[in-house]
């Protein structure tokens, strides 16, 4: 009987430690998963950034940035004009304003989004030195579009020529194709982390089984033993109090 305790008691320990140990092996991939979600989620934020970027360079017509730039050149200008003439309506006025409002909105919009992307290629250069030269390629593009933007405030047709840049552009698409490279990366390495975690979680579901049954028996096995003990000690009791009555008897009849 003992020896059964025994045994069992040492499987139980064992799958305990084997429990722990599976436990342990499982956070570890939960841990590395959330990491690699946390990069997908980053990289597509910069992917939308980018690709917001390349739309605006390659579908604003030369025509628009035209048009954008005769009503912002000299507001003021403008609406004297049209006053001092008296050929135009209120209602005329207030529609000039407003198109110079939402031209004036499409610049700020403009250097918002560049200002953006520049943020994210500065924290992708220093964070990931593998792309760190294509950053860098992206960001001088930017800073001579920008310079270029300043000096040809007045020129139609450079401001044209630069939103159609062409190093730019291409900048920004290898940058774009390095990070999709890199979210398929991912994605294989997620696939491969989610069919380890099923095969141990499936090992801690047996593991988990098999402990049950040996604390179970071992719960029996213990009533037993113990039932047999305290029978045993009833028994040697008995017997002690049976001997000791009639020892006691004895020394009365003398």
């Amino acid at each position: 009987m003992n020896v059964d305790l025994i045994q069992i008691s040492t499987k139980t320990t064992e799958k305990a430690l084997d429990r722990e140990r599976v436990i342990s092996e499982l956070t570890n991939l939960k841990e590395e998963d959330r990491r690699l979600s946390d990069r997908v989620s980053w990289r597509k934020k910069t992917l939308n950034t980018l690709y917001l970027a390349l739309d605006k360079l390659c579908f604003e017509s030369n025509a628009y940035w035209e048009r954008e730039i005769e009503y912002t050149g000299s507001m003021e200008k403008q609406i004297d004009n049209h006053m001092q003439h008296g050929s135009k309506s209120l209602a005329k006025e207030k529609k000039i304003l407003r198109e110079i409002h939402m031209c004036q909105q499409s610049d700020d919009s403009s250097n918002f989004l560049l200002k953006e992307l520049t943020n994210i290629l500065i924290s992708l250069k220093w964070r990931y030195h593998n792309i760190e030269k294509n950053c860098e390629q992206v960001l001088r593009e930017i800073k001579e579009f920008e310079l270029a933007r300043e000096k040809a405030i007045d020129n139609v047709a450079v401001m044209g020529k630069i939103w159609s840049s062409v190093g730019l552009r291409e900048a920004m698409r290898n940058q774009v194709k390095m990070i999709l490279d890199e979210l398929m990366v991912i994605k294989k390495k997620r696939l491969s982390l989610a069919t380890k975690m099923k095969h141990v979680g499936k090992e801690l579901d047996v593991i988990e089984k098999e402990t049950w049954c040996f604390q179970t028996h071992l719960k029996h096995q213990g009533n037993d033993e113990a039932y047999i003990c305290r029978f045993d000690l009833d028994q040697y009791s008995r017997k002690e109090l049976w001997i000791m009555y009639h020892s006691k008897l004895g020394h009365e009849s003398c």
